[in-house]
């Protein structure tokens, strides 16, 4: 019954727990009772709760202490983006305040991609989530916010984050804005990034990274793009000055000739075209004041 399982749960996830040395040996069964308990079950419960929240622990408390496990530890998590619809819904904002825990304390331990990307997907999905999404942000206001955590690991993965809370509409046009400045914010770690590169390395190896940070830009700038097309005025208008503030701040790093056209033909001219066709078009009602972004959005030129 469920009470004998949850039980036995809560006695696997203690000895995982009180035997971290030998958590090599322990991992691979512990995860897969977890995980056989997440992916079987379909409407909120005491056992798929203690499975999701014990998992969410024994990373918690792991991560610092075993490096060679940590890709692993961070990988099991992926376990919480497969819950059912209704199980994830019931249990999103308390996942999400324990994630934000988990990053706040852990955020040192996170190096890889697959990590970050876990971390990143787990906080974009409550951006639309009206009760888990003040957690989501802030913990990327951490990882983010004057490119505390940035990594070139987790770069594009935290714009891409950061650029679905500009859209959303959940925490009002002021957490938008605030993620378009936590985007806007993040082009000094390129120009930071390029720096040490030309210093610390050498020169072949140098210009493969400036390529790679050439690469994050234009996805930023991108991802900027895209919110200069919101229906919120104030919104869109913000995400043209970050937008602005982007390409102004990169110059001194002298990108590659090639990026900066790509720049203009997939970014700055598809966008005025974007805003123009917005602007002539039937969907006047829903955009206010569309003559004054398109003022600001011909600065760019």
């Amino acid at each position: 019954d469920e009470d004998t399982a949850v039980f036995c749960l809560e006695l696997l996830i203690a000895i995982t727990l009180n035997n971290r040395d030998r958590i090599v040996l322990l991992w691979q069964g512990v995860y897969e009772h977890i995980a056989n308990i997440v992916q079987s079950t379909v409407m909120p419960c005491a056992l798929v709760e203690k499975a999701v929240f014990g998992l969410l622990r024994i990373c918690q408390r792991l991560l610092p202490y075993k490096e060679n496990l940590a890709d692993e530890l961070l990988r099991s998590l992926q376990l919480v983006l497969k819950l059912d619809a209704r199980v994830a819904d019931a249990y999103c904002e308390q996942i999400t305040q324990e994630v934000s825990r988990l990053v706040k304390a852990n955020a040192t331990h996170i190096r890889s991609q697959m990590g970050w990307r876990t971390i990143t997907s787990l906080l974009s999905v409550t951006a639309r989530h009206p009760e888990a999404s003040d957690a989501g942000f802030d913990a990327l206001v951490f990882i983010m916010s004057e490119g505390a955590h940035l990594l070139p690991s987790n770069f594009i993965l935290c714009v891409d984050a950061a650029r679905q809370f500009a859209e959303s509409r959940v925490g009002q046009a002021d957490r938008s804005i605030r993620a378009l400045d936590l985007m806007s914010g993040s082009v000094s770690c390129l120009v930071k990034w390029v720096r040490e590169t030309k210093e610390a390395v050498r020169e072949e190896d140098a210009i493969k990274m400036s390529q790679d940070i050439g690469d994050m830009w234009l996805r930023l700038v991108q991802a900027l793009r895209k919110v200069c097309l919101d229906q919120r005025e104030e919104v869109r208008n913000h995400a043209l000055s970050s937008l602005q503030k982007c390409l102004t701040e990169i110059e001194e790093v002298h990108l590659a000739h090639n990026l900066w056209l790509q720049c203009f033909d997939v970014v700055i001219f598809t966008m005025l075209d974007d805003l123009l066709e917005i602007a002539q078009g039937q969907s006047q009602k829903d955009y206010r004041n569309m003559e004054g972004t398109l003022m600001i959005a011909m600065k760019l030129l």
